[in-house]
């Protein structure tokens, strides 16, 4: 995607952040794909539910959420029987 042009690097608090450039939205506009329309939609929804929250607000949401779903499977793999141990 960098060397196409799609994205930049940029160094900061060291990180490694990737932004998208000016040419980016019309690639992603020239795709037709209905999957890749829904992704995205979910990715400018991302965007604009935690972009403003700083860099580590997704991964603090998503790792409550995942440890949430992590507990419920097990607890469904239990009542189905299953061990995987």
């Amino acid at each position: 995607m960098e060397a196409k042009g799609l994205v930049a690097t940029r160094i900061s608090n060291a990180q490694i952040l990737y932004v998208s450039t000016d040419l980016a939205p019309v690639f992603l506009d020239s795709l037709a794909n209905p999957y890749l329309k829904k992704l995205i939609e979910r990715a400018k929804w991302a965007v604009s539910t935690f972009g403003e929250l700083g860099p580590n607000s997704f991964f603090k949401v998503f790792n409550v959420a995942f440890d949430r779903w992590s507990t419920e499977f097990q607890i469904s793999d239990v009542s189905l029987g299953r061990s995987y141990r």
